[in-house]
């Protein structure tokens, strides 16, 4: 079952449903299933379970292309936090590059300090 992830999709299967469905550790095959159907944040949170399963380098060159394409980047509306808290959790440096290009186009897509403050600022009462 976990071989084939155009199936897997077409059965609205999803990387947390399979987990459960497998009833424990999902394996390199299994996330490699799944993969390809998951979404940005998901890929960001789950690189130390890539890692632990043994998935090919192969296959972290598809993620690391989602991870800094920059419209992915801006699609995401990731706060860099996000991208800083992945690195400090992933074992190995294999996202490091990656991590560091995304934060700083998360970066980018940030308000300068001054439209921040306005959008922010409260109208004075007369």
């Amino acid at each position: 079952m976990a071989a084939d992830p155009d199936r897997l999709r077409s059965a609205g299967m999803t990387w947390e449903a399979l987990a459960g469905r497998l009833q424990g550790p999902m394996d390199a095959r299994a996330w490699q299933s799944v993969i390809p159907s998951m979404g940005y944040m998901a890929l960001l949170r789950n690189l130390r379970n890539f890692d632990e399963s043994g998935v090919p380098d192969e296959v972290a060159g598809q993620i690391v292309a989602k991870l800094t394409d920059p419209g992915e980047v801006a699609r995401s509306r990731q706060l860099p936090f996000r991208f800083y808290s992945a690195y400090r959790n992933a074992p190995s440096l294999r996202w490091g590059h990656a991590l560091d290009g995304a934060l700083t186009k998360a970066t980018a897509n940030l308000p300068s300090s001054g439209a921040a403050r306005s959008s922010w600022s409260t109208p004075r009462r007369p």
